[in-house]
């Protein structure tokens, strides 16, 4: 049994070949409808316990600089019904809260929800596919860094809107338009984002001219309110880049590019990243290591007064991108962190020292939530240092237990800024069916 971060790419239509008779969760997972093998109803959910606490939050800085710690609990249901391969429908509900956060996010407390329901339409094309998606979903592209599920808050980023995709031998294109959903604390009082806006297109190619790789393209569009050094307002930003991933005798290697072009206020926006990894991998009988190493570089502003905004920002990603501890953004950074990983049949162990550094001395450092970290004057590049240590461990196949401890070393931009070293833990304990 294989569970996905997405519920909605689960598929038992295999139960229906399966050859002994069903047992009673099997039956949950495959409930047929008559008439074809494909019409059937799957039920499933998950709940989660989340723990993390900061000695201190935020370098210590500013009024939400202590240490405190945080519990959150949350509650997933969904069921999906499929019928002739061709017509589908996904609902999901989730339920959230949230105790010890200082300043309380909107994402981590709500009464039941819905979090997604959306049909899609399905019809063969040719050697191929072609589906459409309309209604509130997770909004799944690719595996580009830069749009993320945030699994790690308590409630999911889910999108109303609508996605096409046209599915081929060893290729998929996508296009979609959609707005954010806005959390409400209350009973089933979600709304839609009327200022926010994303859109763009998302194409993978497996194995282009038969080479050992898949390559992602894409240019995504994000219509939003920013807070930059610079100042605050509307910003227009398209995002274009490409993301190449695949493995040459137990060496894997991802590297994606990405340049930044649109609008905020009356400033051009011109802005790069990078994101690359290497990695070797070892078979053994009882222990697999891998030994690696992966970096960021994002675009910071070099001009304050200038008509062209060079801050890198991400559309959606993930908050703990950079560090592991949900604090430092993608913008105006560079780091490297060389690694090590364990797997063992069903724990994974991992250790790796993560140095952060400012791109531009002129910009500020950028936390997560749009929290500027300043240092007036200061020409400190180095952010940070983190080393980190955690554990995952599959339990079973239903249930999964993690574990998170991380030391950051202030660097001499923190220091400036009066910020200072801290520690981070998390445990999370995920209950699936």
């Amino acid at each position: 049994m294989r569970f996905r971060l997405h519920r909605w790419q689960e598929d038992y239509l295999w139960l229906s070949r399966k050859a002994e008779p069903l047992n009673d969760y099997e039956r949950l997972k495959y409930m047929p409808l008559g008439g074809a093998p494909e019409n059937y109803l799957s039920l499933g959910g998950e709940t989660r316990y989340r723990f993390d606490r900061y000695e201190p939050y935020l370098f210590g800085l500013s009024g939400r600089g202590r240490t405190w710690s945080s519990h959150q609990e949350r509650i997933f249901l969904h069921a999906d019904l499929r019928l002739n391969r061709h017509f589908r429908v996904f609902t999901q509900i989730d339920a959230a809260k949230e105790d010890g956060r200082p300043v309380q996010r909107s994402f981590d407390r709500s009464a039941p929800d819905l979090r997604q329901a959306f049909g899609d339409l399905k019809v063969p094309v040719g050697s191929g596919s072609a589906m459409l998606r309309v209604g509130r979903q997770d909004l799944w592209l690719g595996p580009s860094r830069w749009l993320s599920l945030r699994d790690g808050a308590n409630i999911t980023r889910t999108f109303d809107g609508a996605l096409a995709e046209f599915r081929g031998e060893n290729l998929v294109y996508r296009a979609f338009a959609a707005r954010p959903v806005a959390i409400n604390p209350g009973l089933f009082d979600d709304t839609t984002s009327g200022h926010e806006l994303f859109r763009g297109l998302y194409a993978t190619v497996h194995q282009p001219v038969s080479l050992p790789m898949t390559v992602d393209a894409y240019v995504l569009g994000k219509k939003d309110s920013a807070i930059f050094t610079r100042g605050t307002g509307d910003e227009d930003r398209w995002t274009a880049g490409a993301r190449v991933a695949g493995t040459v005798a137990r060496l894997a290697y991802v590297a994606e590019l990405a340049y930044q072009f649109g609008r905020f206020g009356s400033a051009d926006v011109s802005a790069w990243s990078f994101y690359g990894t290497l990695s070797h991998s070892a078979e053994g009988d009882v222990m697999s290591p891998r030994f690696g190493v992966r970096g960021h570089y994002a675009s910071g502003d070099r001009d304050l007064a200038g008509s062209t905004l060079r801050t890198f920002s991400a559309p959606y990603p993930a908050a703990g991108e950079v560090s592991g501890t949900s604090l430092l953004s993608v913008s105006n950074m560079f780091n490297l962190e060389p690694y090590i990983q364990l797997r063992f049949p069903s724990v994974v162990l991992g250790t790796g020292w993560n140095m952060i550094w400012r791109a531009s001395t002129a910009d500020a450092v950028y936390a997560s939530g749009g929290t500027l970290i300043k240092a007036p004057g200061s020409q400190a590049r180095n952010i940070a240092q983190v080393a980190h240590l955690y554990f995952t461990w599959d339990v079973n196949s239903f249930v999964q237990v993690h574990g998170f401890y991380s030391h950051t070393f202030a660097g001499s931009y923190i220091k400036d800024a009066n910020g200072r070293d801290f520690d981070y833990y998390r445990l999370r304990v995920r209950m699936r069916s």
